[in-house]
């Protein structure tokens, strides 16, 4: 089963209530808007907050896929995040602290 949960929004109003999801889930979606630059920057402070969770409630990072996606690409003329930042960042947070379960694609 999949359970969707704004995490911006719950990291922010109620952040017992993120960890709690973050601890016990198998697999997480970060979702940027490519038409919204604070939306894509945002994307590293709550991976930063996904990790200390993840340490904090496994000592192991725990197992945990982390997919890190563009949104909006039909709107190609609004574009703020290119393509190739999407990926730096992607390949960033693949190299640090999951490297050995990360991969790009």
């Amino acid at each position: 089963m999949a359970e969707v949960l704004d995490s911006k929004a719950r990291l922010k109003t109620y952040p017992a209530l993120f960890d709690l999801y973050v601890q016990d889930c198998e697999g997480i979606l970060m979702l940027y808007s490519i038409t919204n630059r604070s939306s894509f920057e945002e994307i590293r402070e709550i991976y930063e907050q996904i990790l200390r969770v993840r340490n904090r409630s496994s000592g192991d990072e725990g197992v945990c896929r982390v997919c890190l996606v563009g949104n909006k690409s039909d709107l190609e003329d609004e574009r703020e995040v290119e393509t190739a930042e999407g990926l730096a960042l992607a390949t960033e947070l693949c190299s640090g602290s999951l490297r050995h379960r990360g991969e790009v694609v």
